[in-house]
């Protein structure tokens, strides 16, 4: 909303002339005041204008079917989803997502701040409200290799921007929590901005946590056990449940959920990769499981809307009400939260789980090569130094692992792959400059998990298989 359109939108709230729009017969969702309210919505302009009598040049009359604010989501990466932002808003926004706050951090991790911008300019016309976050963390630690650094003078210019709505999850917990000032000018500039810090802190609590938060951290999407969740919300912060493709933690953390606490939660996907959003969309799928659940609906409604908006001073969207988007999502059944309809800007733009408009399509300039590897330097082998190799263990829907120590399959003086015992190879290769750098070592979990699939390093011809290691 601006100046420009504001006297219009006056005009038509006060009723001195019809409205764009009027969606009569609803049960709506007051997020602000958390009940249900008979409601005749009036719309203009992309904006709700008003509740009541109005006079507009189109009637819809939803029959009693619910109207609810349409859903954010509190922290993803669009990256995960692995196409751009047009394509992205066209998965999620039939399921009733309407706004996101993005952490472009895998781009920026890539490109810098070029990746950032493409990522704000990608965005601007697409069919869904995206908000930013700046990534705080490139490269994640000294110890890695990135394609791009960013200081806090580099993310200064970005700061003030009207979509870039907060600082990106502080995974350097040892940086803030040990002072590192290069860290806390990050957080000093933003602050100053007047946007909150999101954090980033595994397993964190105790003494640790408490230095952790004193400069200003507020929010956290990793808890994975309900005792970690309790006490970071205990300390002040608020406490984003996520549910992901990797990262599966909603059932863990429903029991967390309660009136007296529910203002200070959230719902986010963190990541998602494209069956997932296909089939089930976004924070949509959580809202319908909560409730499911036994979570009261008005309740698992404002997690998805009015808390993310508030937090993030999100003005214009998170609730129906004068002066907000008209971003809405129709529901028949409360108790079985199905999305029918999502409203986006007034329009009817999705209807059962498809999209009822045509999307733009993104026409933004191509990014350059990014990709710089040779392949003829990659060497994946792995000298046999005694019986033993240390494994990384996955554990089942997240993104914590496990250390463990195993004994090595040698082969030819070589450690391989074993997919009998679920042993498999593992590598990260520096793909920025082209310097053939590599890591290679073992994981156990990912085949389980897989079902099987082709593999480097992993001899299966019989002659390997069984005797032909040395355990």
């Amino acid at each position: 909303m601006n100046r420009k359109n504001i006297e219009r939108l006056l005009q038509a709230a006060r009723g001195d002339r019809p409205a764009d729009l009027l969606i009569r017969n609803a049960k709506l969702i007051n997020v602000f005041a958390g009940e249900v309210v008979d409601a005749n919505i009036a719309i203009a302009e992309e904006y709700i204008v008003g509740f009541g009598a109005y006079d507009a040049a189109e009637t819809v009359d939803l029959d009693g079917r619910y109207v609810a604010p349409g859903f954010i989501d509190a922290h993803v990466h669009i990256e995960s989803a692995m196409v751009g932002p047009a394509a992205f808003a066209q998965a999620v926004l039939p399921h009733g997502t309407t706004s996101v706050v993005a952490d472009p951090h895998e781009i920026a991790n890539v490109l810098g701040t070029a990746g950032i911008e493409f990522m704000l300019a990608a965005s601007r016309d697409a069919l869904l409200n995206f908000f930013f976050t700046l990534p705080s963390c490139v490269p994640a630690t000294d110890m890695e290799t990135s394609g791009a650094s960013l200081d806090a003078s580099a993310l200064e210019p970005f700061m003030s921007h009207e979509r870039i709505v907060a600082l990106a999850e502080m995974m350097n917990f040892p940086g803030v929590i040990y002072g590192d000032s290069g860290v806390l000018d990050k957080i000093e500039a933003i602050r100053k901005a007047g946007k909150p810090v999101d954090g980033h802190s595994p397993g964190l609590g105790g003494t640790q946590l408490n230095a952790y938060l004193l400069p200003g951290i507020s929010s956290d999407h990793e808890c994975t056990t309900l005792a970690e969740a309790r006490e970071k919300m205990a300390s002040g912060m608020h406490i984003m449940i996520r549910e992901g493709t990797g990262a599966r933690n909603l059932d863990e953390l429903l029991p967390l959920i309660h009136s007296r606490n529910a203002r200070r939660l959230m719902w986010c996907t963190d990541d998602r990769h494209p069956h997932d959003l296909i089939i089930e969309g976004s924070v949509g799928s959580m809202v319908r499981r909560a409730v499911r659940a036994g979570v009261d609906p008005i309740v698992a409604i404002q997690m998805a809307t009015l808390n993310p908006a508030d937090y993030f001073r999100l003005h214009e969207v998170g609730g129906v009400a004068p002066g907000r988007r008209a971003d809405m999502v129709v529901i028949e059944d409360l108790a079985d939260p199905v999305v029918q309809q999502v409203y986006y800007g007034g329009m009817l733009a999705a209807e059962w789980g498809k999209m009822a408009i045509a999307a733009p399509k993104e026409t933004v300039a191509a990014l350059p090569a990014s990709m710089h590897v040779s392949a003829d330097r990659l060497d994946f082998s792995v000298p046999a130094r005694g019986r033993r190799v240390r494994v990384v263990e996955t554990v089942p829907d997240q993104i914590v692992t496990r250390g463990a120590i195993d004994d090595a399959c040698v082969v030819d003086g070589q450690a391989v792959s074993d997919p009998d015992r679920d042993l498999l190879k593992i590598a990260v290769v520096e793909r920025h400059h082209g310097t053939g750098q590599r890591g290679v070592g073992f994981i156990r979990g990912v085949w389980a998990e897989a079902g099987g699939f082709g593999l480097h390093c992993c001899p299966r011809l019989p002659q390997y298989r069984g005797g032909g290691c040395s355990r």
